[in-house]
């Protein structure tokens, strides 16, 4: 199969509405993926994947430790299946790149599940 990657234009800079919209919004939508209950071209993905991440923004330390429950907790709920996070800022050129080979290499480690990385 392969990896989907979901992200949001609804972050926030409050972790408590970022921790709402994740469980309101994203986690149905990754569950619904991964169990094949949510057609995966619903969020533009071209083939079913066995492997969600998700893209915060990088929202300092008062995001982490939401973000790695929530990731922790769509991990264990989706097993055999992969959900991992990966947060950081995608403002540049560098960053951008950055974010685009972690994101890679989280398709080819497929022992890899509820982890959430920081990319700077």
């Amino acid at each position: 199969m392969g990896q989907g990657c979901l992200t949001s234009d609804a972050w926030s800079d409050n972790p408590t509405d970022d921790a709402k919209h994740f469980y309101a919004t994203i986690m149905p939508m990754a569950r619904g993926i991964l169990s094949g209950d949510v057609p995966p071209t619903s969020v533009g993905l071209e083939k079913d994947v066995d492997a969600i991440v998700v893209v915060f923004p990088f929202g300092g330390h008062e995001h982490k430790g939401w973000q790695l429950a929530a990731i922790q907790t769509l991990a264990r709920e989706v097993a055999p299946k992969r959900a991992n996070g990966v947060s950081g800022d995608e403002g540049g050129p560098d960053a951008s790149n950055t974010m685009d080979e972690v994101i890679a290499w989280l398709a080819t480690a497929p022992g890899v599940t509820g982890q959430l990385l920081a990319v700077r």
